[in-house]
């Protein structure tokens, strides 16, 4: 083998640049997966994690179950048949005899004052007189008797405010004759004197005595639009 100076020279040069031919090959080798790493590379898309939203529904209430029905009441026996040859025995009824009848007087027919009151008389005449003095209260008489009732009422209401004071020119015993219409309701007009008592003060004292007391409205039963009223009131 020729080992002149310069194969050697080429020799040693040889040695020296294999290694750095291995570094260059090893460098492009990396250079190019870097570089088609880069160009075929993708960006991983992130994972997104979806949460259903549940709506909670209450639960509903179950309807009430119906009520069974009722049984019925037993249907009532029928009644045993009668025996034969039987009757039903009936009782005699009683007779009960007519009441006679009071006779009717002949002017009944023709008489157009209804039947439960009687047309008022004169005041003078209409109350009775005990030892000389009239008597107070309504003038007049009735069959009916809760008009009579009523009556009595007026009297109650009426009395309590009748307290007159001495009056000089006005004689014990003296009575004045007031005038007045109650309405079913219990009100009434305003009182005006009908027969004086021949005092002034005593006159004007019964009209505010009566003008003052409260009447009681109709009691059932007593159809009427009006009661007129002819009140007597004595001085004692």
């Amino acid at each position: 083998m020729d080992r002149t100076p310069e194969s050697v020279f080429l020799a040693r040069q040889q040695q020296e640049w294999k290694p750095l031919l291995v570094l260059g090959l090893v460098f492009h080798v990396v250079f190019g997966l870097l570089v088609a790493a880069v160009m075929f590379w993708e960006p991983m898309n992130p994972v997104v994690t979806k949460v259903a939203m549940v709506e909670l529904v209450p639960p509903v209430p179950k309807p009430p179950e119906p009520e069974p029905p009722k049984p019925l009441p037993p249907e009532p026996k029928p009644l045993p048949d009668p025996k034969p040859g039987l009757k039903p025995i009936t009782k005699p009824t009683p007779v009960t005899p007519a009441k006679p009848t009071d006779p009717v007087p002949p002017n009944a027919a023709t008489d157009p004052t209804p039947p439960d009151t009687l047309p008022l008389p004169d005041p003078e005449m209409a109350m009775p007189k005990f030892s000389g003095k009239p008597m107070a209260g309504v003038v007049g008489t009735t069959r009916d008797p809760r008009l009579g009732m009523y009556n009595g009422q007026i009297v109650a209401a009426i009395e309590p405010r009748w307290r007159p004071p001495e009056v000089d020119d006005a004689r014990s015993g003296a009575s004045v004759v007031v005038e007045f219409v109650i309405f079913p309701n219990g009100s009434k007009s305003e009182a005006r004197i009908r027969i004086s008592s021949g005092s002034s003060v005593l006159d004007r004292m019964a009209e505010r005595a009566v003008n003052l007391a409260q009447m009681p409205p109709f009691p059932p039963g007593l159809n009427r639009s009006e009661y007129k009223v002819s009140y007597r009131l004595v001085y004692e």
